[in-house]
């Protein structure tokens, strides 16, 4: 934002940027989101919402990450990968894996 402003854009032109944005987001919100996708916004907003359901993944990722330490578990080793805890471990979570079982 600071980027923007500095560019020589208009203040004002900055600020109805802004506001048709948030007024996009608004009425996204309300009208075109179903309850599934508010859900999952809402869970990355902030995951302890709801620990046993639709934030299992991302603190079952933290969990790893840091269990893996320093210098790992070792490659095939780690509890969270390797166990089932994450969910497409080889894809979708595959900085978690690496990180538990190589170490940051």
């Amino acid at each position: 934002m600071g980027i923007v402003i500095f560019s020589g854009v208009k203040l004002s032109h900055f600020l109805i940027l802004i506001l048709i944005f948030s007024l996009i987001f608004i009425i996204s919100w309300a009208f075109v989101l179903k309850d599934y996708q508010k859900q999952r916004v809402v869970s990355f907003l902030n995951p302890q919402i709801d620990e046993m359901g639709i934030s299992w993944n991302i603190n079952q990722s933290k969990i790893a990450i840091g269990s893996g330490g320093l210098l790992g578990k070792g490659i095939g080793k780690g509890s969270q990968s390797q166990y089932g805890f994450l969910p497409e471990a080889q894809t979708d979570f595959i900085f978690s894996t690496i990180a538990e079982e190589t170490g940051l």
